[in-house]
């Protein structure tokens, strides 16, 4: 009796020990009486959003079953399967992709998302030294931080730079790093845009490309800061995000850039230090402040 006692016990013991392990592998699906789903988006890799895209499940009790993207790229599965799936993502003019997730329950908010590389010819970027024009379109702009757009000093809104594009590689792609050159763009000595942003580095910015679109978003504080200065304590930080809906127009000299920009101008009562935009700083430090932000502004690179 006693030898069966104790063998009853390591049996019990090893079971234990072996479900503790955890799952080293998606759980195969299986059906279920509870209702599942996979949530998630559809995008480019410049995460614009792909509408029509068509998610198919790949494997699985519910293989074969299909939806499609709505117009923000958005998707919603059902199903009673439950376990690992592979979905697969389809659109003409991208590449296939393919994700491996699991169905979530009715509560859960978890999304997967798939970013679909273009079949369209990328745009045609030559490293080299550019004259890099930006200019924000005053009739479109709206003033922003309850700042009237109305005074913002005219000269501001129109910036010409000296400017190098590099490229830095990286997995999935390239990616185009500027630098600008300009007495009002101060660095601290030997630091460059290729380097460590930190501290942090003024006028410089990468991007990314998408066929004839590119993709980037400049926001100061993040280490590259596109901060002018002038004596008396006067900036103006320039803040943007591309794409629009507008692809980039090129020639065999120039490349022009639509963008969502946000020009900045502030006088100060002190130097703006670390509050990288004008907008940060304490009200009792301002004495004027100006916004204008527009969905129609440019970069013009052309080569020098």
């Amino acid at each position: 009796m006693l030898n069966a006692i104790v063998i009853l016990l390591v049996t019990v013991l090893l079971t234990a020990a072996c479900d503790d392990r955890g799952p080293t592998t998606p759980t195969p699906s299986r059906t279920s009486s509870v209702q599942t789903h996979v949530r998630g988006q559809v995008s480019d890799t410049l995460a614009r959003p792909v509408p029509g895209a068509r998610i198919a499940v790949a494997d699985g009790p519910a293989a074969g079953g299909s939806t499609t993207a709505d117009y923000r790229g958005a998707f919603e599965l059902v199903s009673n399967a439950t376990g690992g799936v592979r979905l697969r993502a389809t659109q003409d003019g991208f590449e296939t992709g393919t994700i491996a997730t699991v169905w979530q329950p009715p509560t859960s908010v978890e999304e997967v998302r798939f970013h679909l590389k273009t079949l369209a010819p990328p745009l045609s970027i030559t490293p080299g030294a550019y004259t890099l024009t930006v200019t924000s379109d005053l009739s479109a702009a709206t003033g922003t931080q309850s700042a009237s757009c109305e005074g913002f000093p005219a000269d501001l809104l129109r910036r010409t730079y000296d400017a190098s594009i590099s490229i830095r590689p990286r997995t999935g792609g390239d990616d185009f790093v500027v630098a600008l050159a300009s007495p009002t763009l101060t660095n601290p000595p030997g630091v460059t845009c290729l380097g460590n942003p930190n501290p942090v580095i003024r006028g410089c910015f990468s991007f990314q490309r998408a066929g004839q679109f590119v993709g980037f978003e400049i926001e100061n504080g993040w280490g590259w800061d596109w901060i002018e200065e002038w004596p008396g304590f006067r900036y103006l930080t320039i803040q943007g995000l591309a794409p629009t809906s507008e692809p980039v127009m090129s020639t065999d000299t120039s490349m022009t850039i639509p963008f969502w920009g946000t020009f900045e101008y502030c006088q100060l009562k002190s130097p703006l230090n670390h509050y990288s935009s004008c907008y940060r700083v304490p009200a009792e430090e301002v004495i004027e402040y100006r916004s204008c932000s527009s969905r129609l502004d440019t970069m013009v690179f052309t080569k020098r």
